[in-house]
């Protein structure tokens, strides 16, 4: 259980620390985008900073398209 509890943390530690991290949860969390929103790239870490690119979202009544947008954020501010 202990060796187990450690992997995960281990895991998500990788996901939210790395680029190749988050390259890899952004490879699995793609195929799970809604009908009508694409992405062209994403980089850098989860962590921060992490840019979006080619952002474009279409329903029957909206459409938004952004070029670039960047996140930054220190996991300090939640607490």
């Amino acid at each position: 259980m202990v060796v187990l509890f450690a992997l995960t943390v281990a895991a998500i530690v990788y996901v939210v620390t790395t680029k190749s991290g988050t390259q890899l949860a952004w490879s699995q969390a793609r195929a799970f985008l809604p009908d009508g929103l694409k992405i062209a790239s994403v980089e850098g870490r989860l962590l921060g900073p992490l840019t979006i690119r080619g952002v474009d979202y279409q329903t029957h009544t909206f459409h938004l398209t952004v070029v670039k947008g960047q996140l930054r954020w220190t996991p300090a501010d939640i607490l």
